[in-house]
């Protein structure tokens, strides 16, 4: 391990010791998907915060790989904090009534947008015509989605019944009014907008 690693990690473990100073354990939770960002989020937890009892919650939605599922049901046998909830949503007719993803969250508004409304809302046209720069352009491949002729139905909502409700349940029903997510910016996309925006963002010196 470097010395300019150890020293990013000191960095943010001292960050989490002094934002969670003012958070009793019961009011917080780590959102935890069972991947590498959630894993390494709840060890970094734990060196900062030995013996925490902030629960890892991981909610099955229906469309986890098997391995993902397997792999937290094995962690929650060692590690009682570990708690598995379920969006209890029937996946087949969600897309049909809300719509399908396509490519990102991002395009997936769009079209939804373009949809309900054609082209009078200022974003999508603006979207479309790629003046949103970058990431924030319709690709010229997908253009095809917004004209009469695509007939399927774009949503992006399919991450808000999946996962965001089933989490606002989860804290109306255990009052924990605290959220800890691992995002990282290189993501990109809305999860980039929300640890920019919402979030306590560490950047190295390459950004």
């Amino acid at each position: 391990m470097n010395e300019d690693f150890e020293l990013t990690l000191f960095d943010r473990i001292e960050m989490i010791r002094s934002v969670m100073q003012y958070v009793p354990d019961e009011r917080a939770y780590i959102s935890y998907s069972g991947g590498k960002d959630s894993t390494v989020l709840s060890h970094i937890i734990d060196e900062a915060l030995p013996g925490n009892q902030i629960k890892r919650v991981f909610c099955n939605t229906g469309m986890e790989h098997v391995s993902i599922v397997d792999y937290v049901k094995e962690q929650q046998k060692e590690d009682p904090r570990i708690e598995i909830i379920f969006a209890g949503v029937n996946i087949k007719k969600m897309l049909e009534e809300d719509g399908y993803p396509f490519k990102s969250k991002i395009h997936s508004e769009f079209v939804e947008r373009y949809q309900n409304s054609g082209l009078k809302t200022k974003s999508v046209q603006k979207y479309i015509a790629g003046g949103g720069g970058g990431r924030y352009s319709c690709p010229k491949k997908l253009l095809y989605q917004f004209t009469d002729e695509f007939k399927l139905k774009i949503s992006q909502k399919c991450c808000a019944n999946l996962k965001k409700k089933p989490f606002a349940k989860y804290e109306k029903e255990t009052e924990k009014t605290m959220t800890i997510t691992g995002i990282r910016a290189a993501e990109g996309g809305i999860r980039e907008y929300q640890a920019d925006k919402h979030g306590c963002v560490f950047r190295d010196k390459d950004g």
